[in-house]
């Protein structure tokens, strides 16, 4: 009787024993898979706290590159102002383009965040109004680029007009320099300039003593034209001898030279004085 009271005794016992280790496993079990979960979860806080950190240097670092590239649009506006070089509005151009870039990056980096925060389950107040704020700045930054690109475009406008005045003067000025440097020459015989109305005959009594002048007027259409700060000679196609200078020119600026028996040549010696008379009209004697 004794023995089987024993033997039951020592099988609750151990069954007992049973139970606990069980129990024991289970709990030791469900530990291991806390401790995996809370370092999962610290492992995404870390990763989000270490991504918040560089969201936040990367968009202030951006926030710093912007307020530079401000202050040169600053200066190049008012240089494109002044020069009206294209190579200045290139530069104010590729600034706010360069500005556009930065504000993409930092939207898309606090966006990236903004989703970490959610899947950390680290969202607390604090954190959440300083990625607010983040937003915010880079949100106010846009809008002044956007003023930025109009006031570009005005200034574009305003440059356009002025570069249209300037190209104006200049087609003035290089037509008024080529009228400054345009003279004419006519060499023919003396039948021909007065049918032509470039010479007539003055003075004298019954056909004595007439000199032959310019015409009041006469037509330019007939005339070679020369520019005068390139023209150095021109040449005759009869010698010297048969040649005369109606046109009023200072003797001393030019002389007449043979080049050979029937050709000779006009040579300028003082451009400026002798082109004082735009016209130079020469007869060829018969």
């Amino acid at each position: 009787m004794r023995f089987w009271l024993l033997l039951i005794l020592i099988l609750f016992i151990s069954s007992c024993n049973q139970d606990k280790i069980s129990t024991l496993e289970k709990i030791t079990q469900e530990l291991a898979e806390e401790n995996q979960r809370l370092n999962e979860e610290a492992t995404i806080k870390n990763d989000f706290i270490r991504e918040y950190t560089n969201t936040v240097n990367a968009v202030y670092e951006n926030l710093e590159k912007i307020r530079k590239r401000e202050g040169f649009i600053a200066k190049l506006s008012k240089d494109v102002e002044k020069q009206r070089k294209t190579t200045v509005k290139t530069l104010m151009l590729s600034d706010i383009n360069s500005i556009d870039g930065y504000i993409k990056q930092s939207k898309k980096r606090i966006r990236q965040l903004k989703v970490k925060l959610s899947a950390a389950e680290v969202e607390t107040e604090t954190l959440t109004e300083m990625i607010d704020h983040l937003s915010d700045t880079i949100d106010a930054k846009e809008a002044e680029v956007l003023l930025l690109k109009e006031e570009m475009t005005v200034l574009n406008e305003r440059v356009s007009e002025a570069e249209k005045d300037i190209k104006l003067k200049n087609e003035v000025i290089i037509q008024q320099a080529e009228t400054l440097n345009t003279a004419y020459y006519i060499i023919d015989s003396e039948k021909s300039l007065k049918e032509k109305g470039i010479i007539i005959d003055k003075g004298g009594f019954l056909g004595l003593r007439k000199t032959r002048q310019l015409a009041d007027d006469f037509e330019t259409a007939h005339f070679h034209v020369t520019n005068i700060s390139v023209t150095e000679r021109i040449p005759l196609s009869t010698n010297i001898e048969q040649i005369q200078i109606i046109s009023p020119h200072d003797p001393a600026s030019y002389q007449l030279v043979d080049q050979d028996e029937d050709m000779g040549a006009l040579e300028i010696l003082n451009p400026a004085e002798f082109w004082k008379m735009r016209y130079l009209v020469i007869v060829e004697k018969s």
